[in-house]
């Protein structure tokens, strides 16, 4: 990654000429301010320049930065500030909110506004990458306290299935959801499952396990 120093009469016009140097844009850069303008000794001797230093990111720190811009964008559409901060892990962009006001709103009943803004924010960032990234959404930690619901009512559901000898089948669960609630299934080798369902959310169907192998059904 390249990075140069550049002076200028403004921090403003330092970075101009900087990005032009590199042709790159803001959101493809990190800037460090160096020195501020400063009058010379008892203001004699005109202003000492600006310097700035100037440094390309890496891919992975500009989709970042644009994930959190276009997360930013969205909020306000929604009149609502927050604090947000995007990271990356196993492939998918994590966005995590933390509003100034009421998280409920952004939430929703059963988190319904959360999974559609997910959905919205999704598409608002693939089109702008020209790409395929994946996004999370959460708000105020809304996400992992559901997750950790998810395995629970799971594993009742497992112990369910097992007490009765019939099929129990669970909520509808998004796709964080599945994996959450796969993952508390895989802990019990007695039980068979099956996913059901189109779109957004999904059910599984749990049994105890017969000889047959487990399938999937989209």
């Amino acid at each position: 990654m390249r990075s140069i120093i550049q002076k200028g009469a403004s921090v403003a016009e330092a970075v101009a000429q900087a990005l032009t140097r590199l042709a790159r844009s803001k959101e493809e850069v990190n800037i460090e301010v160096l020195d501020s303008p400063k009058r010379g000794w008892l203001g004699l001797f005109g202003v000492r320049p600006v310097r700035v230093r100037v440094t390309e990111r890496n891919p992975e720190e500009i989709k970042i930065a644009v994930i959190e811009e276009v997360t930013s964008a969205l909020l306000r559409l929604l009149h609502t500030q927050a604090t947000i901060k995007a990271n990356a892990k196993n492939g998918t962009f994590h966005v995590s909110v933390y509003p100034d006001q009421d998280t409920g709103l952004i939430i929703g009943k059963h988190g319904q506004t959360i999974d559609a803004l997910e959905h919205i924010l999704g598409k608002m960032v693939r089109t702008r990458l020209q790409d395929m990234t994946r996004i999370s959404l959460d708000v105020a930690d809304y996400r992992e306290r559901q997750l950790d619901k998810v395995r629970r009512d799971t594993l009742q559901s497992v112990r369910k299935a097992l007490s009765s000898n019939d099929k129990v089948v669970t909520e509808p669960l998004t796709t964080e959801g599945l994996k959450a609630a796969l993952g508390a299934i895989a802990k019990s080798e007695k039980i068979s499952y099956t996913i059901i369902g189109q779109g957004l959310y999904k059910n599984i169907i749990l049994s105890p396990k017969q000889d047959r192998a487990s399938k999937t059904v989209s």
